[in-house]
């Protein structure tokens, strides 16, 4: 459940079926939809509204080269998903 409260969009618990995942990629597939149909100005406020939050992210744990790094949210500039690499 933290997972939902830090802005996720599902939280899938063992064991999960075929139609569990598929829904949660849905989710994930409608809120694509709404960030490409946001404007610029929508889309600074989305963020706004996220940092100004008070349990604001400090790092998120990414997967490169074989290995986990930290990587802090002050260094991120942007985030990117290509979904066309995801399984529905």
């Amino acid at each position: 459940m933290e997972a939902i409260k830090e802005n996720g969009i599902d939280y899938l618990l063992k064991p999960f079926s075929e139609d569990d995942l598929k829904n949660a990629f849905e989710k994930v597939h409608n809120f694509k939809n709404i960030f490409q149909k946001a404007s610029a100005n929508d889309l600074v406020d989305i963020i706004s509204r996220i940092n100004d939050q008070e349990s604001k992210k400090t790092s998120f744990l990414v997967f490169k080269n074989n290995k986990y790094l930290t990587v802090k949210t002050d260094d991120i500039a942007y985030i990117y998903i290509n979904y066309t690499s995801l399984p529905l």
